[in-house]
C-alpha cells in the first residue's frame, strides 16, 4: 500500500479475509519491489508511480467493492488514475424493485 491510502482500514479488511498487506515507508517489513507483493494499492496519479511487471495496480476501492460482492472485480475499473465505477454498498437493497446498472455488472 502507499503513503496515501487508508491503511489501517484496508489492512484490517485484507488481514480479515486471509491476506496479507504491507506499506511504504520506513517502518515497512518489505521493499517496495517485493516480489511477493501481487496488488499495489494507490491512489496516486499513474505519472508518479513505477510499474513492475506481475503486480497488478489497484486504487482502494477496488479491495473494498471485491470483498463486498465476493468476487474478484476487474482491474481495470479501478486502474489508478481511472474514473472509479460506483461503489455499491451491500447492505442497501432498495424496496422499490430498483437495480443500479453496476450491480447488474457485477451480477
Amino acid at each position: 500500500m502507499s503513503s496515501e491510502v487508508p491503511r489501517y482500514s484496508l489492512e484490517f479488511v485484507i488481514l480479515a479475509f486471509g491476506g496479507q498487506a504491507h506499506w511504504t515507508g520506513d517502518d515497512s517489513d518489505v521493499k517496495w519491489d517485493d516480489k511477493r507483493i501481487t496488488h499495489y494499492v494507490t491512489d496516486r496519479n499513474p505519472d508518479q508511480l513505477t510499474f513492475l511487471k506481475n503486480r497488478e495496480y489497484i486504487q482502494p476501492q477496488w479491495v473494498y467493492d471485491t470483498i463486498n460482492f465476493g468476487i474478484s472485480l476487474p482491474i481495470k475499473d479501478y486502474a489508478p488514475g481511472h474514473t472509479l465505477p460506483p461503489h455499491l454498498s451491500p447492505f442497501n437493497e432498495d424496496q422499490d424493485g430498483y437495480v443500479p446498472e453496476r450491480l447488474k455488472e457485477i451480477k
